[in-house]
């Protein structure tokens, strides 16, 4: 089901949604394809400690425990406990429908990243966590007192800024007992550096330039929303140049090509008076099809020209940019 998610789709780690004009005050909102999101270098893994919990262990009637809640709908539901996804099949259709969103090199459900302090000490965390959750799904026959739970060692004497084993609450990241770097050999593709806060790996976080760092990241988004990806590893007869969709575009638009040989490949933009304003292609590349996809939000309302040149071809067509 659905959960809570306004469509009915499963809840995901990630989730991407249109923009909707009440969020802007009744105003349009902005373009889906005027919106930069970029999803990359995240760890989704579900504790194995876990997994007698989402296989049933704890249903009490049928194949699920009954909830009192009416979430979805009103009166008596059932609580389906499944291990969370990391993205619903709506945030995947974005992704697919527009090049302006993308999700690269994240690590999914199979690689355990090693906390050196536990998500999860033992199967009595499991246990305990269980009997709260199903309290708090309203479960009829959940009869143990409350109890909260924390994260990694379960000692209420560590909970920030209450009451600490000096009495001075928590002010730091690094105050804190508990150690979440981790031990697998995961890091990022963009910076080379561990994946989530750097404050637990202090020789990291002394060397970190967020600034220098967020050049990367946007450095990054660039490099992936106008890659060249091979659409058909048939040898095309010819050399082809498709029209660029949408057209008019803004700001980002798709070109589609097709090459009869290998061979050196340069896809170029102009302006209306000859100059160049992007190299998309400048590589050798093998016989087949590709498509292309250029962001042109740092370049003006105008026509342009884009020209395919190989070793022994010249292709040209035009395209319209509206901002």
């Amino acid at each position: 089901g659905g959960g809570q998610d306004p469509d009915g789709y499963m809840m995901g780690v990630v989730n991407i949604d249109t923009l909707e004009p009440d969020i802007y005050g009744g105003a349009a909102p902005p373009a889906m394809e005027d919106t930069k999101i970029f999803i990359a270098d995240n760890i989704h893994w579900v504790n194995r400690l876990l997994y007698h919990y989402y296989n049933g262990e704890y249903n009490d009637v049928g194949n699920y425990p009954i909830s009192k809640l009416g979430w979805r709908v009103p009166g008596t539901v059932r609580v389906e406990n499944v291990p969370p996804i990391f993205m619903n099949d709506r945030t995947k259709g974005l992704i697919a429908a527009y090049p302006n969103i993308v999700a690269q090199d994240n690590y999914m459900n199979n690689t355990d990243p090693g906390l050196v302090t536990p998500s999860i000490a033992s199967k009595d965390v499991v246990d305990s966590l269980a009997m709260y959750t199903r309290r708090m799904y309203g479960v009829s026959d959940e009869m143990e007192k409350g109890k909260a739970w924390l994260f990694g060692d379960e000692n209420e004497q560590t909970i920030p800024g209450i009451k600490t084993e000096n009495g001075d609450g928590i002010t730091r990241i690094s105050d804190l007992p508990e150690n979440f770097s981790y031990t697998s050999d995961i890091r990022s593709r963009i910076d080379g550096r561990p994946i989530g806060a750097l404050h637990w790996w202090p020789d990291e976080m002394a060397s970190y330039d967020p600034q220098a760092d967020m050049n990367l990241v946007k450095a990054a988004y660039d490099d992936a929303v106008t890659s060249v990806k091979r659409i058909d590893t048939q040898v095309p007869s010819d050399y082809k140049l498709g029209q660029n969709y949408p057209n008019p575009f803004n700001p980002v638009t798709t070109i589609e090509f097709s090459l009869a040989r290998k061979g050196q490949v340069n896809l170029t933009v102009f302006n209306s008076i000859g100059q160049k304003v992007a190299s998309l292609v400048n590589e050798t590349m093998a016989a087949g099809s590709y498509k292309v996809t250029w962001d042109a939000s740092d370049i003006p309302t105008g026509l342009y020209i884009y020209t395919l040149e190989t070793d022994n071809q010249k292709l040209t067509r035009k395209m319209m940019l509206i901002k």
